[in-house]
C-alpha cells in the first residue's frame, strides 16, 4: 500500500522520535523531508497555447502535492529501538519500511515490518519479508520463539532453459522483493554480482556476459514478489528449543497459514498507474507489474494514444509495450523533466491463499552427539488441511569423525502430499539416500566426496509453493514405488582442496547427474577449477574454468557441451600505479530436435529433424589506473567483446525467454538514437548488454544450423584465441561488415566490439578540480543498426578562487555513427555554466546558463521495425529491403537564468529570477504545427523564511512563495503563444 496516505502521521512519528530522542536516550539519528506544495495559475492562449503550456510544465500544474521521507535508527527509549524508512512519493511507491525492537532481560521483541525466520527444522526454512510480530524469549533453558504476522509478499519459482546466451530472462511476477531470490542452473546455485545480475523492478536477470546458458541447461529462480490484487493472508509460527541431557538438542515447531479474505475486495486492487519520461526515442516500456490482463489508457503529454497506430502491446505476459513513433521528451534540461508518459492498465490477479486452502505444519527435531565424534539428527514434519496436503516428511542424518576421515549417511523421506509454508528455496519431495565423506590428511589438503540416489515424482515438484505453472504439480498419486510416475536420479561428487602457503590456491570439483524415468534418460557432468596464486602483495593471479556436458537419450535426444573460462591479473606496486587485466571466454556446442508437431516428428517425412549451434562468446579488458603526481590521477580502459552467433527464435516468450536481441546499445543522453527502455522511475532503461531488439527476434542472433561454426566456435581448453576483435576492427566506421559465411541459412547475428576510454583528474591548485573523459566505441555485426561508431568527451571544471566567488563548468558530446545500407547519425552535446557572487552588501547574485541540442538522423533501423520484420532489414524471401525510409530530426535548448537574493532577516530572504528558456526543432508529436522555434521569458518574485522560531527548534522548516509572469511566443506556430500567472507555495520541513 503507498505511505501517501500515512504522511501527516508519519511526520508525528518523526516528531515524537525527535522529541524522545532529546528528552531521553541521545543514541538515535533522524532524518527526513516533507514538502508540500501548493499551486495557482491564470493562463491565457488559444486552445493549442493552452494545450502547449500542458506539454512545458506537465507534472506541474497539480494544484496540490506532498512528498515526504522518513528515517528513523537508533534507541528511543533505554529498551526500544527504532528502525524506519519511509518513502511516501509517487514515484517510489511500496518502497517503506519500519520496525521496533525490544532488548529486555531474556525477551526480544521485534513489531513491524520484519524478515522473519523460524530455523530449526528442515523441512520448514521458513524465511519471509512480513509485516507483523515476533517474539523471542528465554524460559528456564527453553527458548520460544511467536511470529504473528500478515504476508506483505508471495511466493513464485519459476523454471525455464537456457537460450545459449547469458540473457536477459524475464521472471513471470514482478516487483520482486530485493535480496529474496535465489538462483539456479542444472542445480547448482548462482551467486548475486558474481555469477548474475537482477532488475527487481522488472524482473529480468542477467548472468555474467560469458556465461552462456545452454538450451539444456534448466534455470530456476525462486523468489518474493509484491502481491496485488489479493487479501494478505495470516502467518502464525511458534518454536520451543531445549537441551537434551547435556548431549543434544529438541526443538518442536508449528506454522500454521490461512487466508483472510476481505468482504468483497477493493474495486480497484488490480489496476496500477506508471509512468515514463520521453526520451526522443521509439520507446519500449516495461511495465512495474506483471503479468498485465490489459492495457487500459496510454497519454504522452496529456493527449491519449491509439493502439495498433501509436503503439502496440508486445507481451502482456512481460508488461512490455512499443512506440511505433518517437517520444518526444520533455522540454528543458532532461535531468529536472517530469513523466510525460502515463500507462493506466489492468494485471492479472495471483492466487491467494484461499483457492488453495489454510494448511499447517507441526515438526518435531533434535540432535544428539555420542561421545566426541558422532552426531545423529533428526527432523520430522507433518503437514496438515485438506487431503491433497497432508503428508509426511523425515530426515535422519549421522556423522563421525575417525582420525583424519569424517563420514556423513543421511536418509530423507518427503511424501508426495507434504506441503509447506510457502518460502523461498528448492525444497525438492523425494525419497534419497545420500553418503559423504571428507578427508584431511596433512593441514592445507582436503578431499571430499558425496553420493545419492533419490526416488522423486515425476512432476519434480517442489514444497512450499501454490501448485501452478511455475511451482509444480501437488496433484500426485499416492503409490510411492518405482512406477511410470517416478523419476530415479543419481548425483555423484568429487572434490580436492590445496592452500599451502606461498602455492597457488587450488580447488577442483567434479559431479555426475543422471536420471531415468518415464521418456526420461538424461545425464550430465560439470567440473570446476579454481586457481589463484600471489607473489608478494603486488602481483596476483587467478583462474576459474567450469566444463559442463548435458546429454539427453530419451524419447528424441539433445546434447549440449560448454566451457567457460575466466583468467585475471593484477599488478599493485605501490599507491601511485595498478593494473588489472581480465580475460574470459565461453564456447558451447549442442544439437536437439526441431519439428512443428507435436508428435516430434516432420511433417512431410514423419522422421525427427535436428539441428546444430555452436556458440563462442569472449570479452576481455585492461584497466590502469595512475598518479604521476599527487595532484592528478589517470584512468585507461580497454575493452573488447563477442557476443558469438548464439540462438534466435521468433515470437516474444512469455517468460524465461530473453526478448533483447543483441548488445549494441550506446547509452548517453538520448540513448543515441536506438530503442531506449523505458522504466517506471528514470524513464530510460539500458540492460548491460543492450537495448530492445526488434522485429520478433530474440536471444543473441540466429543459430548456426547443421554444423556451421562461426570462427572461434570451439570448446578446447583455451579456445581460439586469434578470434578475439583486437584493433583490425579500426576499419569497422568505414565498411558495412560482411558475415563469414553470408547464405540464408548460415546467416550470423554475432555483436562485437571494441570500447576504449581515457580520464584525467586533475587539481592543480587549491579549490580548482578539473576533470576529462574521452570514450569510444566501436561495433559490428548483421542486424540492422548494429555497426556503428560512437565517440563520447566530457569536461568538468569547479573554481573557487575565494569565499564570495564560485564557477563551474560542464561539457558534454557525444557522436554516434551508424554503418551500412541504412546509416544515419545521432550525435548531443550539452553545456553547462554557472557562477554564483555575493553576499556583496548582502546580494547574492547568480547566474546559470545551459545549452542542449540534439542532431538525429537515422537509417530504417533507427525508427519503428514493424512485427514480423526481418532484424537485417531485408524479406527473407526476396531480398527487398522491408524496413521503413530515414527519419531525420534536431532540437535544441537554450536556457538563461539569473537571480539576486537578499536577506531581510535571520532566516528570512527576498528573491527574484529571469529566466528565458529557446526551443528550436523537435517534431509535431503532441502539437499542430510545425516545428517549434519558440522563446518563453519567465520573471519570478518571491519570498522564503524560516519556520523555525515559530514552531520550534527541531526541525528545519522553511516558508517559500513566489509569484510568475510567464509568456511564450513560437514564431513558427503563432497558435501555440500564451501567457498568465503563476503562483507557487512551498513548504519543506527537514530534520
Amino acid at each position: 500500500m503507498s505511505l501517501r496516505s500515512y504522511s501527516p502521521l508519519l511526520l508525528v512519528a518523526g516528531l515524537l522520535a525527535g522529541w524522545l530522542g532529546a528528552a531521553g536516550a541521545q543514541e538515535i539519528t533522524i532524518t527526513g523531508y516533507n514538502r508540500f506544495t501548493f499551486r495557482m495559475d491564470s493562463i491565457r492562449g488559444s486552445a493549442t497555447g493552452l494545450q502547449a503550456y500542458n506539454y512545458g510544465n506537465y507534472e506541474r500544474t497539480r494544484q496540490f502535492e506532498n512528498n515526504a521521507g522518513l528515517s528513523i535508527t537508533g534507541r528511543i527509549l533505554s529498551r526500544v529501538s527504532l528502525t524506519a524508512n519511509i518513502q511516501s512519493s509517487r514515484y517510489s511507491p511500496d518502497r517503506s519500511q519500519y520496525h521496533l525492537d525490544y532488548d529486555g532481560n531474556g525477551l526480544d521483541i521485534t513489531v513491524g515490518d520484519i524478515n522473519a525466520a523460524i530455523a530449526g527444522n528442515e523441512f520448514m526454512p521458513f524465511h519471509k519479508s512480513l509485516l507483523g510480530m515476533k517474539v523471542d524469549a528465554m524460559v528456564g533453558r527453553v527458548k520460544l520463539s511467536t511470529l504473528l504476522s500478515e504476508e506483505r509478499a508471495q511466493v513464485a519459482l519459476d523454471k525455464f532453459y537456457g537460450t545459449n546466451s547469458p540473457g536477459p530472462y524475464s521472471l513471470r511476477y514482478s516487483p520482486i522483493i530485493d535480496g529474496t531470490e535465489q538462483v539456479r542452473v542444472d542445480g547448482q546455485p548462482k551467486k548475486l554480482g558474481q555469477d548474475y545480475t537482477i532488475d527487481y523492478n522488472t524482473g529480468m536477470i542477467w548472468f555474467q556476459q560469458t556465461m552462456l546458458i545452454p538450451q539444456t541447461s534448466l534455470i530456476e529462480v525462486s523468489y518474493e514478489y509484491a502481491g496485488y490484487g489479493r487479501s494478505p493472508g495470516i502467518l502464525v509460527g511458534s518454536r520451543a528449543e531445549m537441551p537434551l541431557l547435556d548431549r543434544g538438542l529438541i526443538g518442536l515447531t508449528y506454522i500454521a497459514q490461512a487466508s483472510r479474505a476481505r468482504a468483497g475486495g477493493s474495486p480497484d486492487a488490480n489496476f496500477r498507474t506508471d509512468q515514463f519520461i520521453g526520451d526522443n526515442t521509439p520507446m519500449v516500456l516495461s511495465l512495474r507489474y506483471r503479468p498485465v490482463r490489459k492495457v487500459i489508457r496510454i497519454t504522452v503529454d496529456g493527449l491519449d494514444q491509439k493502439e495498433g497506430v501509436d503503439f502496440e502491446v508486445v507481451s502482456l505476459d512481460a508488461g512490455l509495450l512499443r512506440f511505433r513513433k518517437v517520444v518526444p521528451a520533455p522540454p528543458g534540461v532532461l535531468t529536472d523533466a517530469a513523466p510525460n508518459v502515463i500507462v493506466e492498465y489492468e494485471v492479472v490477479p495471483t492466487t491467494s491463499p484461499s483457492a488453495v486452502g489454510d494448511r499447517g505444519i507441526f515438526g518435531l527435531d533434535g540432535q544428539y552427539r555420542f561421545g566426541k565424534n558422532t552426531n545423529l539428527t533428526m527432523h520430522f514434519a507433518h503437514s496438515g488441511g485438506a487431503s491433497d496436503r497432508t503428508g509426511n516428511a523425515l530426515s535422519i542424518r549421522g556423522t563421525t569423525t575417525l582420525g583424519s576421515l569424517t563420514l556423513g549417511l543421511n536418509f530423507r523421506d518427503v511424501g508426495r502430499n507434504f506441503s509447506a509454508i510457502e518460502s523461498v528455496g528448492f525444497q525438492q519431495k523425494e525419497r534419497a539416500l545420500e553418503g559423504s565423506l571428507e578427508y584431511t590428511p596433512v593441514d592445507h589438503l582436503r578431499f571430499t566426496g558425496r553420493f545419492s540416489s533419490s526416488l522423486r515424482p515425476s512432476s519434480a515438484g517442489y514444497y512450499g509453493y501454490y501448485g501452478s505453472s511455475t511451482g509444480g504439480s501437488t496433484e500426485t498419486p499416492d503409490e510411492e514405488t518405482d512406477t511410470e510416475g517416478d523419476i530415479r536420479a543419481l548425483q555423484s561428487s568429487f572434490g580436492v582442496s590445496m592452500n599451502y602457503p606461498k602455492w597457488p590456491t587450488v580447488d577442483l570439483t567434479h559431479q555426475r547427474y543422471h536420471t531415468s524415468g518415464p521418456q526420461i534418460n538424461s545425464g550430465s557432468a560439470m567440473t570446476g577449477l579454481r586457481l589463484q596464486y600471489a607473489l608478494g602483495s603486488t602481483l596476483n593471479f587467478s583462474a576459474n574454468f567450469d566444463h559442463s556436458a548435458n546429454e539427453d537419450t530419451g524419447r528424441y535426444g539433445s546434447e549440449a557441451a560448454s566451457l567457460t573460462q575466466r583468467y585475471s591479473v593484477s599488478y599493485i606496486p605501490g599507491t601511485r600505479f595498478s593494473i588489472q587485466a581480465d580475460y574470459s571466454n565461453s564456447s558451447i556446442s549442442s544439437r536437439y530436435p526441431v519439428t512443428n508437431s507435436t508428435d516430434g516428428t516432420d511433417d512431410d517425412t514423419g522422421t525427427i529433424e535436428f539441428t546444430d549451434n555452436r556458440n563462442r562468446a569472449t570479452g576481455a579488458s585492461i584497466t590502469m589506473n595512475y598518479s604521476p603526481i599527487r595532484m592528478a590521477t589517470l584512468t585507461a580502459t580497454y575493452r573488447v567483446s563477442d557476443s558469438g552467433s548464439g540462438y534466435s527464435g521468433t515470437g516474444y516468450p512469455g517468460y524465461g525467454g530473453s526478448y533483447f536481441t543483441n548488445p549494441y546499445a550506446i547509452g548517453g543522453y538520448l540513448n543515441s538514437g536506438n530503442y531506449s527502455f523505458g522504466d517506471q522511475y528514470t524513464g530510460s532503461y539500458s540492460s548491460p548488454y543492450g537495448s530492445y531488439g526488434s522485429g520478433g527476434y530474440y536471444g543473441y542472433g540466429s543459430s548456426i544450423p547443421d554444423g556451421g561454426t562461426p570462427p572461434g566456435a570451439d570448446t578446447s581448453l583455451f579456445g581460439n584465441l586469434r578470434s578475439l576483435p583486437w584493433l583490425g576492427w579500426r576499419a569497422l566506421s568505414r565498411q558495412e561488415t560482411t558475415d563469414p559465411d553470408p547464405t540464408e541459412e548460415s546467416q550470423s547475428y554475432r555483436i562485437r566490439s571494441i570500447d576504449r576510454s581515457i580520464g584525467l583528474q586533475l587539481n592543480p591548485i587549491d579549490r580548482l578540480s578539473l576533470s576529462l573523459n574521452y570514450s569510444t566505441r566501436f561495433q559490428e555485426g548483421q542486424l540492422a543498426g548494429s555497426d556503428s561508431h560512437s565517440v563520447d568527451t566530457t569536461l568538468g571544471l569547479t573554481y573557487m578562487p575565494w569565499e564570495r566567488f564560485s564557477f563551474n563548468a560542464q561539457f558534454m558530446k557525444q557522436r554516434n555513427r551508424f554503418v551500412g545500407s541504412g546509416g544515419g547519425n545521432s550525435d548531443s552535446s550539452m553545456a553547462a555554466l554557472g557562477a554564483q557572487f555575493g553576499p556583496f552588501s548582502k546580494l547574492t547574485f547568480r547566474l546559470n546558463y545551459h545549452v542542449m541540442g540534439t542532431d538525429t538522423s537515422l537509417g530504417a533501423f533507427g525508427g519503428y521495425i514493424p512485427p514480423g520484420s526481418d532484424p537485417t532489414g531485408s524479406d527473407p524471401g526476396t531480398g527487398e529491403d522491408t524496413l521503413p525510409t530515414t527519419t531525420a530530426y534536431n532540437t535544441q535548448f537554450n536556457t538563461l537564468s539569473f537571480g539576486v537574493d537578499y536577506p531581510i532577516g535571520q532566516g528570512r530572504k527576498v528573491f527574484t529570477e529571469f529566466q528565458m528558456l529557446r526551443t528550436k526543432g523537435g517534431g509535431t508529436f503532441s502539437l499542430e504545427g510545425g516545428p517549434e522555434d519558440s522563446t518563453r521569458l519567465t520573471s519570478r518574485l518571491g519570498l522564503e523564511f524560516s519556520l523555525k522560531p515559530l514552531l520550534g527548534q527541531k526541525l528545519n522548516w522553511n516558508l517559500r512563495v513566489d509569484v510568475s509572469r510567464v509568456s511564450h511566443k513560437d514564431r513558427n506556430n503563432p497558435n501555440r503563444n500564451y501567457s498568465g500567472n503563476q503562483l507557487t507555495g512551498q513548504i519543506d520541513a527537514n530534520f
